[in-house]
């Protein structure tokens, strides 16, 4: 569900159409649009299964919703089963190829922010090895 989640840190850190602009808010509205449709659901539908207004969900296939945030792309991600990249329009391949988003998140965070993935990933690392 995304609702409650709106003007969290990572939304904040994180904001897909701002980076790319009016293109990638297209793309975004017609992959939503035609993942939607292609699965038979309505505007509805969606908006109950993540917690979102149907106009909201409405304002996103239209591509005239301010900013989608990042737990929004994860929920519509999750949700139809596909990658943030290919919703987006940076890949054409629905599979869960979200390397590239991470990529680029990493490459442009700060370096506190940096630290604290690096510091993540160390822990994780030495939990599993246990």
């Amino acid at each position: 569900m995304v609702r409650g989640r709106q003007g969290s840190d990572q939304d904040k850190n994180f904001s897909y159409a701002a980076e790319t602009g009016p293109a990638a808010a297209n793309a975004l509205a017609s992959r939503i649009r035609e993942s939607r449709q292609a699965r038979g659901k309505s505007l509805q539908e969606i908006a109950d299964a993540l917690g979102m207004s149907k106009s909201h969900v409405h304002q996103l296939e239209r591509g005239t919703s301010a900013n989608p945030s990042f737990s929004i792309l994860r929920a519509l991600s999750g949700y139809f089963g596909v990658s943030i990249a290919f919703l987006v329009g940076e890949s054409d391949d629905e599979e869960n190829d979200e390397a590239r988003l991470l990529q680029r998140w990493f490459a442009e965070a700060t370096p506190r922010d940096r630290g604290a993935v690096m510091a993540l990933m160390r822990y994780q690392r030495t939990a599993v090895a246990r």
